[in-house]
């Protein structure tokens, strides 16, 4: 997390991590999972698609990208 946000990556600002634990700044917004209906679900899926494409341009590949690990605010 420490390198996407170094790279300008829309994620937490990470504070400090030890063994299996990330301490993050807050995040201000619900998982998609909980989110029912979204006003603009095109616009998501182009933000979505924008940070994938992001990833793959600096080599990375985000193997966890789900509704369960994206925020919407």
């Amino acid at each position: 997390m420490k390198t996407l946000y170094e790279e300008g990556f829309p994620v937490p600002v990470p504070v400090a991590n030890d063994w299996h634990a990330i301490l993050m700044s807050f995040i201000n917004g619900f998982p998609l999972n909980k989110v029912k209906e979204l006003n603009s679900p095109e616009k998501a899926f182009n933000i979505l698609f924008d940070i994938l494409e992001s990833f793959g341009s600096v080599g990375l590949v985000h193997g966890d990208f789900n509704e369960f690990n994206i925020m919407i605010d």
